[in-house]
């Protein structure tokens, strides 16, 4: 009875000691700026949210991201406001329930001790910790993975239509906010006919799957429809799978970066490139899906052409996958988490060997080795772990996008580690302990360059963009000047210093450093648009419209240029002019000071102008 009443406490016990860590985290990084001021996705999707809540459900239809997560951060905001700690929690509370369901797999798939140690790794696991507190989908696409495979869990002991129907709901929701589960959706029919094909017939077997694929399509088909009605073409959940392919599948790839000759590595850079790009050389205006399509082929047609380049560079990918080190975007996980005041630091570090992930991972290699003697009754497992694996490596390889499989992985490291400490033989126990230290070299082997000068830079500038947005102007000046000691190729750091000189007057100087920047990268579009501001300031209009033209052919949803060429159109007489650059400027920009009252003003001249000539 004691036992019963302690393992039914055993998942709140795992729940309080992920959400108390998670806590602890939240607190020690409330004080950074970038707490406050998220940038790069993470901006994108409380962007995207806040345009939902303004009443644009389907302006971003069809869609180019998979839509769920802004929608549920938009549910978030409009139930709880704005406060991002506020947000924050609710997510860590999510992540802290992973840590359950960790038990909870474990359990089913193992024993107890298995599940006890492998939920406490995950309660501790600093990637997991990272991105549960980040305005990213990985917590909650983690969420629905983790439940999808548990209901299937317990389908596989007690089948029953209501279980596959079920699991495919939740499939087909962590669909909808990152497709990537698809290869696993697919996996599963085949799955469910060769583990019962022995002991039920086959009208329940198909029953089975039928109601999995109806659970499905029931959460994925209503994406597909808003995206048909929207853009009367077929897009299946999101149409940037193309480009994404193409992106880790070129000859400048390097199979951990979104990278790809003339195409520029931000958000609107990929999009708005993407589509320029493949109608320029179709010489057609193409559809979403036409392009998607596009690059697909493009992608395609690279591994074809050269296929032995292809092959080394897809077993790099592996490799990349396989590794210890935590592949970063923006920022480089290891500088944010090194900073003094996360008192959770030595939870992740990078020195010889990539700690936790260097160790736990090759570990879950390991541990998939030891118990594959099983491998029918863990078929379901595997199958998520090598189905996800191959779906990341088909494009490129990153911690954000891997973290996914982790807590599966978990649960095998530590199964692993408890069949090494619980080997009687020594010399078995001996090989085992060697076999491990074998797989934690090899998977600490560094096959990036993520560690180089450049992308300390480029943090610098990170949390100098960040003090800018805080108004900290000193402390922006600083890491802006650190990101350019490091490296002078950092033109957003010329960019956020100049942005300093404008906002002091100084034009000179601020014109000068401008310029800087654009002689690093001529795509340097915020530099474009301050020149414009300066130019606009100093009367010289037609160069001030040169520059906001720049910037807009650059980012065409680019609200504060449209704002300028505004104004200059004003000055210049075009009235109608000036009316649609502001309109536009409220489309993209609708809390931009100024601008309302501007157009009001415009129209209301126009209109006067109009009466007067009647």
């Amino acid at each position: 009875m004691e036992e019963g009443k302690s393992k039914n406490l055993l998942p709140l016990l795992i729940f309080i000691l992920a959400f108390g860590i998670r806590f602890i985290y939240l607190l020690g990084i409330k004080g950074l700026p970038l707490f406050e001021f998220p940038f790069a996705d993470a901006l994108y999707n409380l962007d995207w949210a806040k345009e939902i809540i303004s009443g644009k459900l389907w302006a971003r239809a069809p869609f180019f991201r998979a839509p769920l997560y802004p929608f549920f951060l938009s549910l978030l905001i409009k139930v709880f406001g704005n406060d991002l700690f506020v947000l924050r929690i609710i997510q860590i509370f999510i992540g802290s329930l992973n840590c359950v369901f960790v038990y909870l797999l474990a359990r089913r798939l193992f024993n107890s001790k298995v599940a006890i140690l492998s939920s406490v790794f995950a309660c501790f696991y600093a990637p997991l910790i990272f991105f549960d507190a980040e305005f990213l989908d990985t917590f909650f696409i983690i969420f629905f993975d983790l439940l999808s495979v548990y209901i299937l869990i317990c389908a596989q002991r007690r089948p029953s239509i209501y279980r596959f129907f079920l699991s495919g709901i939740i499939i087909g929701i962590s669909a909808i906010a990152r497709p990537n589960i698809l290869l696993f959706a697919i996996f599963i029919p085949f799955w469910v006919f060769f583990y019962f094909r022995k002991n039920l017939n086959l009208k329940k077997i198909f029953s089975f799957i039928l109601f999995f694929i109806l659970g499905l399509f029931l959460i994925v088909l209503p994406v597909i429809l808003v995206n048909y009605v929207a853009g009367k073409d077929f897009v299946l959940i999101a149409w940037q799978g193309g480009i994404n392919f193409y992106l880790g599948n070129n000859i400048n790839a390097s199979g951990y970066k979104a990278v790809a000759s003339g195409i520029r590595t931000t958000w609107y850079g990929i999009y708005y490139d993407s589509i320029n790009l493949a109608e320029k050389i179709s010489n057609r205006k193409l559809k979403f899906s036409e392009t998607s399509d596009f690059w697909f082929k493009q992608g395609f047609h690279f591994i074809l052409k050269q296929p032995f380049f292809a092959l080394k560079f897809y077993l790099r990918k592996i490799a990349l996958f396989l590794g210890g080190y935590e592949i970063s975007e923006n920022p480089n996980i290891y500088f944010f988490w090194s900073h003094p005041k996360n008192i959770l630091k030595p939870l992740l570090w990078k020195k010889i060997i990539s700690f936790p992930s260097g160790i736990i991972l090759p570990l879950a290699w390991l541990g998939i080795f030891l118990a594959f003697r099983e491998w029918k009754r863990l078929s379901l497992i595997l199958g998520f772990i090598f189905t996800y694996m191959f779906s990341v490596i088909l494009f490129f390889v990153n911690t954000r996008f891997r973290l996914p499989v982790a807590p599966f992985l978990l649960i095998f490291s530590t199964f692993a580690i408890l069949k090494i400490i619980e080997q009687k033989k020594l010399k078995t126990k001996m090989l085992l302990i060697f076999s491990s230290a074998i797989l934690i070299i090899l998977g600490n082997i560094d096959l990036t360059n993520q560690m180089d000068p450049v992308y300390e830079a480029q943090f610098h500038y990170i949390l100098g963009n960040a003090y800018l947005k805080e108004k900290s102007f000193q402390k922006a000046e600083d890491e802006f000047n650190q990101a350019i000691q490091i490296s002078e190729e950092q033109a957003r750091a010329f960019t956020g210093l100049g942005v300093i000189r404008y906002i002091q007057g100084n034009y000179i100087q601020a014109e000068s450093l401008l310029n800087k920047a654009l002689r690093v990268d001529s795509t340097e579009v915020y530099a474009y648009r301050y020149l414009g501001d300066i130019y606009a300031k100093k009367r010289e209009y037609l160069k001030a419209l040169q520059e906001y033209q720049m910037a807009l052919a650059l980012n065409p949803e680019y609200g504060e240029a449209y704002f300028g060429a505004g104004y200059v159109y004003a000055n210049f007489g075009d009235l109608k002019k000036a009316i649609e650059m502001w309109e536009k400027s409220l489309v993209y920009s609708p809390d931009l000071p100024g601008t309302r009252e501007n157009l009001e003003r415009a129209r209301r001249i126009l209109r006067e102008k109009v009466d007067s000539r009647q």
